[in-house]
């Protein structure tokens, strides 16, 4: 799974803005069939681990808090169906994965994608981010800020560039921090980020 560019999260955050206009229409299925790149297949994981296909809309590869904000359509009927945060602990769109997760960082609950599982995971975090001029009001320029999490035995810890080397050391044992080195070098950073837990976890 590739991190997302700092282009694609822009052309993301300028097709958010604009997203009301399609979706003021009332016909769905029109919808679909006149902007096929609109919708796409995806499906959700209840609680009770019940599977459900439904139709999403294109703009759901960004982090949310709450599973509402996601436009999501019978796929039979085309029509629009609702669920609850608490009911939802994961959905899969296109060929991306969301899971719920508690950030102790951000007071609550919130879907984060999914870039590696396995002994380690690792999970994206972006937000949607306004401007703020020095005497404190916002304007107009949006832009994404992106948090990088690992997870081990179910301990959730955020990565920053200045504990990036701390906490992969923590999260590998030592004969396997002993290959990311030999494999990334002393100075490896976290560009190399999914490459390491990629390797890490195949080991």
């Amino acid at each position: 799974m590739k991190i997302a560019s700092p282009f694609k999260l822009f052309v993301t955050a300028i097709l958010l803005i604009n997203s009301s206009i399609i979706f003021s229409q009332k016909n769905i299925k029109e919808i679909i069939k006149k902007f096929p790149n609109s919708f796409y297949d995806g499906y959700i994981i209840t609680k009770n681990n019940d599977s459900i296909p439904l139709f999403m809309n294109s703009f759901t590869s960004v982090s949310i808090k709450n599973i509402s904000k996601i436009r999501l359509y019978n796929k039979s009927t085309f029509d629009r169906v609702k669920f609850k945060t608490k009911d939802v602990k994961s959905y899969y769109y296109k060929d991306e994965k969301f899971v719920k997760k508690k950030l102790a960082r951000h007071g609550k609950q919130a879907y984060l994608q999914v870039l590696e599982e396995g002994t380690i995971n690792l999970y994206e975090f972006s937000r949607l981010i306004t401007k703020t001029k020095p005497n404190g009001e916002s304007f107009n320029e949006l832009y994404y800020k992106i948090e990088y999490y690992v997870e081990k035995d179910n301990n959730l810890s955020l990565l920053k560039k200045n504990n990036f080397k701390k906490v992969v050391e923590e999260y590998t044992s030592t004969s396997n921090f002993t290959k990311i080195r030999k494999e990334f070098g002393d100075k490896f950073s976290i560009k190399d980020l999914v490459k390491i837990i990629q390797f890490n976890n195949n080991l």
